[in-house]
């Protein structure tokens, strides 16, 4: 008849931490080996023998295999790589509306661009903002094309000097209502 040979103890150093173990033991006041004693079945003073108090740690998560450890570093890289491009973005968005003016131009719905006045014609109303005139201008916009657009304007006595045909104007278009074109008659 064949005899089982007993397994050789497993060493304790070889399992990972079960349990939280204090530094003293609470009977003798020895010190515990805690790298020991929180491998072990039942953490127990070397000196008095008596149990030590402790708290059971959760248990480790499983080993991952070669190609999960592979896919999670790719997966956390790809993640790290968006955040920091997110991040980036958020802070030169940031920058950008601290600038002076800035949350103004967000709310602005008007594109500016260049009005070159071809025909005036006298409203003859005053305004508190000026004198109306019917202002014909041929209207450019950035990445627009142009166009001819007709306008009732308050002109301010101290610029109808620009209501001379060929005069540049600054205008402001609103693009949902390219018609909607308000000269700014103090600007150069």
């Amino acid at each position: 008849m064949a005899r089982n040979k007993e397994q050789p103890p497993v060493d304790p150093m070889q399992r990972a931490p079960m349990w939280s173990v204090g530094t003293d033991c609470d009977n003798c006041g020895a010190k515990v080996d805690q790298a020991l004693q929180s491998r072990m079945d039942r953490p127990t003073c070397q000196f008095c023998k008596q149990p030590l108090p402790c708290t059971a740690l959760p248990p480790p998560p499983p080993p991952m295999s070669g190609f999960d450890s592979m896919m999670g570093g790719l997966v956390n890289n790809a993640m790290n790589a968006a955040m920091a491009q997110q991040q980036q973005m958020a802070n030169q968005w940031m920058t950008q509306l601290s600038q002076p003016g800035a949350l103004a131009a967000m709310n602005d719905p008007f594109v500016h661009g260049r009005g070159t006045v071809r025909e005036v014609k006298d409203l003859g109303s005053d305004t508190n903002e000026g004198h109306l005139f019917l202002v014909t201008l041929d209207v450019q916009t950035a990445g627009g094309n142009p166009y001819s657009a007709t306008v009732s304007s308050a002109v301010p006595p101290d610029a109808q000097h620009k209501l001379v045909a060929g005069t540049q104007v600054a205008i402001r278009v609103l693009m949902s209502a390219r018609e909607d074109v308000k000269v700014d008659w103090r600007s150069p």
